[in-house]
């Protein structure tokens, strides 16, 4: 599940999980940053700004991450469970490449490490404006402080071009499938669940 901060990923896709073991289906469910693995915690620090780093530092450790779970995620694929990731290694080029890092070499740096290769790829798209105020709105309600990333508008706008380019060109996926997110989040569930549905001809997924 991709897409810019405050547009519902992490409902969708608690949702998308529940909704496919309703079906019948095995699930396993993961997200990133993994913020229980030691680069989850550096990045953790560095987004509530009590670590500083470099943009080249924070894609890196980012990537290191999802480095150090992908033989899990390989090894639920091999045991036949349907796999959906609360943000995956797109999300690290749209973050990195809309704080400046080049957007060839981080697709390069990207391809080198091999990750799983997600079946479908669905990117939730929603206008700045009402992502950021929808992610404000949470806040509030956890009574928790927006991350150096949430609170960055400029860094939120940035962001949406780049997941357009990499939705263009079908990046590190078989399929990707945008998805309006201004919805209900009823709406938005429901046209995720019929994007996903079609893709069951296809013997294992990976989101």
């Amino acid at each position: 599940m991709e897409g810019a901060d405050g547009v519902g990923k992490h409902t969708q896709v608690t949702m998308l999980e529940s909704g496919l073991r309703e079906e019948g289906h095995s699930v396993k469910l993961h997200g990133f940053p993994n913020y229980s693995s030691v680069f989850g915690r550096v990045i953790r620090d560095r987004l509530t700004g009590s670590v500083k780093m470099s943009n080249k530092g924070s894609f890196l450790m980012y990537l290191g991450d999802m480095v150090e779970d992908a033989p899990m995620i390989e090894k639920w694929l091999d045991e036949g469970h349907t796999v959906l990731v609360d943000r995956y290694n797109l999300s690290t080029i749209a973050y990195g490449v809309a704080n400046g890092f080049d957007y060839d070499d981080a697709k390069k740096v990207e391809e080198t490490f091999n990750l799983p290769r997600p079946n479908l790829v669905i990117y939730i798209d929603m206008p700045v404006e009402r992502s950021m105020l929808l992610k404000a709105r949470q806040r509030s309600l956890e009574q928790d402080k927006a991350d150096i990333y949430e609170s960055n508008r400029k860094l939120q706008e940035n962001v949406k071009p780049v997941y357009e380019r990499m939705f263009s060109e079908s990046l590190f996926a078989d399929k990707w499938v945008k998805i309006d997110g201004s919805g209900s989040i009823e709406e938005v569930h429901k046209s995720i669940m019929n994007a996903v549905n079609s893709m069951f001809t296809i013997n294992k997924l990976r989101y």
